[in-house]
């Protein structure tokens, strides 16, 4: 990927992350409501050559659009958020006028020859990790003994904070609005509420796996809590660690280069856009030098195409992570998610193409391996993948709305399932390299930070 333009926009504001007053939201950033469950970011990449190409077939996409609406002036800008007005939409949701122009401005990018990379970082796996990354450490260095995966004990620990505390007086969730706690202290609170959890899905049948992996959980606390009884993390802010970002688009380039000899050339011809607050943390760290700053996306095309993307995107992940498969009350019964599959897609509002562009450019025949990078704990991802997946199989429409439901169950399964496949053999990987360990490796800039 040499000689491109690369434009950046967000969702979930790069601020500082808080707890919520509110039960249900959780976690959320200071500056906002917003309801995507994670950072999102879109980078954008255009041909330099192409990029007139693009700013012109952009244009006249917008120009349609507005045409056909008549709701925005010629000189407003369009946004995702003005354009798609459900809070947590389906592509059901979507009008014909606001698919044609995703639609086009997918194959816009296909017929440039550009690419663009989503980026979910999960808003609690930052609470989690910043508090507990030397306990992790501590585990993954003690690998022999422990005989667990650091990865999979952050996915379990971050899933546990966001679907299950709030169901048991939020005990753990407020450790992490106090500073003075120690790492002692926060491991014993977590201790106590997975007994809790694990006696109150005693008998369900459903949760059997949950408990055994709570079980061991609470094993290892107890072997462990008691080295950390005089560490104290003395944080009063949980600022997002946007320097994931700039790593995961270091790999999103690297993995389309068939020589590696010529990568700092490569990194020299690229030309990064951020819009105006988006963070540049970690570019020059990563190689990349020639950054825009603070940027009024009114004056690129390519800041407004990225945003467009970001907020479709982004949105989706809001509506998936929304819908939950259990009753937490009752872990026995299925909550089925009715509401997703109310209404099918209706092929003269070209939801079908919609949903084949989404899925082949984020995960299809059009993506690459690192077209999508997301934190450990991203549920949302997969179960937006098993949603496009089940509304695109041949005869799906004809389900009735428990056979959709189990269909998309399965679907979003099985990625989950390649997930731990994928969190074992990184696991792996780093136990038999050089570095021995998670933490060296990641002093070592070739894995990702917690």
């Amino acid at each position: 990927m040499k000689n491109v333009n690369i434009y950046f926009d967000e969702k979930g504001p790069t601020k500082t992350l808080r707890i919520s007053p509110s039960k249900e939201a959780q976690f959320n950033f200071f500056d906002g409501s917003d309801d995507i469950p994670s950072y999102f970011g879109v980078y954008l990449a255009i041909p330099k050559d192409k990029q007139d190409e693009f700013d012109d077939g952009f244009q006249e996409i917008i120009n349609v659009y507005k045409s056909k609406t008549h709701k925005f002036t010629k000189s407003k800008e369009l946004k995702a958020n003005n354009i798609i007005h459900e809070k947590l939409p389906v592509i059901s949701d979507i009008n014909k006028v606001t698919a044609d122009l995703y639609i086009a401005l997918f194959q816009l990018i296909d017929n440039t020859g550009s690419k663009f990379q989503l980026s979910s970082f999960d808003k609690t796996e930052v609470f989690i990790a910043k508090r507990l990354k030397e306990w992790f450490y501590f585990l993954d260095r003690n690998t022999t003994k422990f005989k667990v995966n650091s990865f999979a004990v952050i996915y379990t620990i971050t899933k546990f904070l966001r679907t299950e505390d709030k169901y048991l007086q939020s005990k753990f969730t407020e450790v992490f609005e106090s500073s003075s706690k120690s790492t002692f202290e926060l491991l014993e609170i977590l201790k106590k509420q997975l007994l809790a959890a694990n006696k109150k899905y005693a008998h369900s049948p459903r949760a059997k796996n949950q408990i055994l992996e709570y079980k061991q959980l609470i094993k290892i606390i107890n072997s462990t809590s008691r080295i950390f009884r005089k560490e104290y993390i003395n944080i009063t802010e949980y600022s997002f660690p946007t320097d994931h970002l700039a790593y995961g688009l270091d790999l999103f380039i690297l993995e389309q280069q068939e020589n590696f000899d010529d990568i700092d050339n490569i990194k020299d011809s690229i030309t990064i856009f951020l819009d105006e607050g988006a963070p540049s943390d970690g570019l020059k760290s990563n190689g990349f030098y020639n950054v825009k700053e603070d940027l009024d996306s009114k004056d690129y095309l390519g800041l407004q195409a990225s945003d467009l993307l970001a907020g479709l995107f982004g949105k989706f992940m809001a509506t998936m992570d929304d819908k939950t498969y259990y009753d937490p009350e009752d872990p026995n019964t299925i909550r089925l998610n009715t509401k997703i599959f109310e209404k099918n897609l209706n092929e003269h509002s070209n939801h079908y193409q919609l949903a084949q562009e989404m899925y082949y450019h984020a995960f299809g025949e059009k993506s690459y391996h690192y077209s999508f990078v997301h934190s450990n704990f991203s549920d949302y991802v997969f179960i937006f993948q098993g949603y496009l997946e089940a509304v695109l199989t041949p005869g799906f429409s004809n389900l009735n709305i428990s056979e959709k439901v189990e269909e998309h169950l399965r679907k979003t399964k099985k990625h989950m399932e390649d997930l731990f496949e994928q969190m074992d053999k990184q696991y792996g990987d780093v136990h038999n390299s050089p570095y021995k360990n998670i933490q060296t490796a990641i002093e070592a800039g070739v894995l990702k930070p917690f």
